[in-house]
């Protein structure tokens, strides 16, 4: 019989499946859009069809809407890529987050603030 503990998802953040498309900007000379697979307080877990060519510790803008409670929220801010996975897309970690995505982002978490 296998150790089961081994196969437990070790992350101490709570994520959240997301659908939504999210702008990733590399610089001033590239956008392209991704999609949002899931999001944590600190992290998102991008999909995207086309490939660009990123790296560990790459630095990107980020620019993404989600609706919660009727409402269109933006979420912008800067990150950086933290893993690659070959084939299905990037995690990036988040930097900087105004005040109103922060707490937006918290309330799409469920997370009491």
């Amino acid at each position: 019989m296998q150790d089961r503990a081994r196969f437990q998802d070790k992350r101490k953040e709570q994520r959240v499946a997301v659908t939504a498309k999210i702008k990733i900007s590399i610089g001033t000379q590239l956008t392209v859009e991704g999609q949002i697979k899931d999001i944590t307080l600190n992290s998102a877990f991008i999909t995207m069809r086309n490939n660009i060519y990123l790296n560990s510790n790459d630095t990107i803008s980020y620019e993404f809407e989600v609706t919660l409670d009727g409402k269109l929220c933006i979420f912008k801010g800067n990150a950086y890529v933290t893993r690659i996975v070959k084939g299905e897309g990037f995690v990036i970690s988040f930097l900087k987050m105004d005040e109103a995505s922060l707490n937006n982002l918290k309330k799409l978490l469920n997370i009491s603030y």
